[in-house]
């Protein structure tokens, strides 16, 4: 929970401003349960923002979106995030409004969908 905790307050210091929103787009090396927990840890520290979390697990890979309730109020929705970011990563996605996530097939594009996330936004 400690090593959760200094790298959750760690990302949202790198936080990028996008359209006057925080957003935190980021691969880390951390298994499926790891990455629940880090982005519970992060929306938890986080009063408004968008929080993009991806990892590879071999050959696969996940992304967690999240998005704050104000955020959602305003329109910007995890699952519309998610749809048009898992088939980049040759994966499908659901979720909530507020929590998206995806599996893919193809990590090597992780990269490539957080920029695609970011133009979105």
């Amino acid at each position: 929970k400690g090593m959760m905790g200094d790298l959750a307050t760690s990302l949202i210091a790198k936080a990028e401003i996008v359209n006057g929103v925080p957003l935190i787009a980021t691969e880390q090396e951390v298994d499926t349960e790891e990455m629940r927990s880090l982005a519970d840890e992060i929306m938890g520290k986080l009063p408004t923002g968008i929080l993009i979390l991806a990892a590879k697990n071999d050959d696969k890979c996940q992304i967690v979106i999240r998005v704050s309730d104000d955020l959602v109020a305003k329109g910007t929705k995890a699952i519309d995030l998610i749809k048009a970011i898992a088939p980049i990563v040759e994966g499908t996605g659901g979720g909530k409004a507020n929590s998206a996530q995806a599996g893919g097939k193809a990590p090597h594009k992780i990269r490539e969908a957080l920029e695609k996330a970011r133009e979105l936004l």
